[in-house]
């Protein structure tokens, strides 16, 4: 098999003032200059981490913006732009399960993966540190830079399969790790997260 490295070129625009949602619609909070911000490891890997709340509307909207307000908006999609992020989440999650039961399976037959459907100008240029040539693929949204990168390197090996407790039912915070790691009954990524959470826990039972 002939293998390859290759390089994907992509600036998004980044609003200065950061994203809000109005409905659906994501809308910037205020009007302001664009940054670019470089597609990179990074990027893919945030978006991944979105799956993770595809099942509650309020968190997904809620991680979606801090990605928006990192990496720019996702671009071309029809219709609103919450079901474009849908969209986009649940291709990744359905090509990441197919995957998964293909390889569990061992079976030598592949017609059950999809085909990616991607729009590419593909070139030479020099890497960003000038020392190697090489194949250049530039999406012209960050969403299909997410495809082209999902259909070339494939999802992400599941590395960290324990969710901090906080992390998993009340959200993201600053200081959460988002995943635990040592014992096996370890439930928070560290103490500042365990507190939090029992005081989450404390106050709604006040509102009960």
């Amino acid at each position: 098999m002939f293998v390859s490295r290759f390089q994907i070129d992509f600036e998004n625009r980044v609003s200065r003032t950061g994203y809000a949602w109005n409905g659906d619609k994501i809308i910037q909070k205020r009007p302001s200059e664009y940054t670019n911000e470089y597609y990179q490891n990074l990027t893919y890997s945030d978006f991944a981490k979105l799956s993770d709340f595809d099942r509650d509307t309020e968190k997904l909207k809620k991680e979606a913006i801090k990605f928006f307000d990192r990496w720019g908006l996702l671009g071309r999609h029809e219709g609103a732009d919450y079901l474009g992020l849908i969209n986009a989440i649940n291709l990744y999650k359905t090509i990441s399960l197919k995957i998964k039961k293909t390889k569990q399976n061992f079976r030598p037959s592949l017609h059950d993966l999809p085909i990616l459907e991607t729009r590419l100008q593909i070139s030479y240029d020099w890497d960003r540190n000038s020392l190697e040539l090489l194949p250049t693929l530039r999406p012209k949204s960050l969403i299909d830079a997410i495809t082209v990168t999902l259909a070339l390197v494939g999802p992400q090996p599941v590395e960290k399969t324990r969710k901090c407790l906080f992390f998993e039912e009340i959200g993201s915070r600053s200081t959460c790790k988002k995943y635990v790691f040592g014992r096996s009954d370890k439930r928070f990524c560290n103490d500042r997260c365990k507190a939090a959470y029992n005081y989450e826990r404390k106050v709604k039972g006040k509102r009960e």
